[in-house]
């Protein structure tokens, strides 16, 4: 039984996870819709700040996506991180702040990117939440790039490209190969993936390009979500 039908069952089960479940369920559907969009917050359960929070930040994470609406992103990030805050929720703080970081690199903000990247990092390291921490890899990398440390630039796409791997997210393993591209001779940076053969050379400027393409695609599908 899918997720959606379940929820169409009339009573039953309590309403917090009932509630989350619901807002979980409108957020795939949008990711999964032909165009980016976020559903609003039944009237029903917008009161229990959890769900509140929750629904915002899933706001955020999917205008965020190519395609999306980055002011109201950042709008709906400022709710969930003061919402997250007032519940002590340090998951919720750090994913907020993964986004918000990269929300900063768009603007050129460049100290709130380092500040609101070094925050979610070290809350996600402290969980030991390996999506969590790759969320932060972009945006901190990038900056280590403009300015002008490369060192840690390739560190952290290879911290990434390592947690990707393990997590089966690849559109992230393409990103980070994209993001050591720059960083390592093209032998390392193609080495084959983890459990997916491949044969014949490293892949040519053409590939890597269609490669960069289907990430950008795919990325705002669930294989990336939580």
């Amino acid at each position: 039984m899918s997720l959606g039908k379940a929820l169409a069952i009339a009573g039953g089960g309590s309403a917090g996870p009932r509630a989350r479940a619901t807002i979980w369920h409108a957020g795939f559907a949008s990711l999964t819709d032909a165009g980016v969009r976020a559903s609003p917050v039944p009237q029903e359960i917008s009161g229990d700040p959890a769900v509140r929070a929750l629904a915002a930040w899933l706001r955020g994470f999917i205008q965020y996506a190519p395609g999306g609406d980055l002011a109201d992103s950042e709008n709906a990030m400022r709710q969930a991180l003061k919402e997250f805050r007032a519940l002590g929720d340090r998951w919720g703080i750090a994913a907020t702040l993964a986004i918000r970081a990269g929300q900063a690199m768009l603007r050129g903000n460049l100290a709130e990117a380092g500040d609101f990247g070094g925050q979610s990092l070290e809350l996600f390291r402290g969980l030991g939440d390996r999506w969590g921490h790759l969320q932060t890899v972009q945006p901190l990398a990038s900056l280590a790039e403009i300015k002008g440390d490369y060192e840690r630039a390739e560190r952290l796409h290879g911290d990434g490209l390592r947690l990707a791997e393990e997590l089966g997210l690849w559109p992230s393993v393409a990103d980070r190969l994209i993001g050591l591209g720059p960083h390592r001779p093209a032998h390392r940076a193609a080495r084959p993936l983890q459990g997916v053969p491949r044969a014949g050379p490293p892949p040519g400027r053409r590939t890597r390009l269609r490669v960069r393409g289907t990430a950008r695609r795919t990325r705002a599908g669930a294989g990336d979500t939580p």
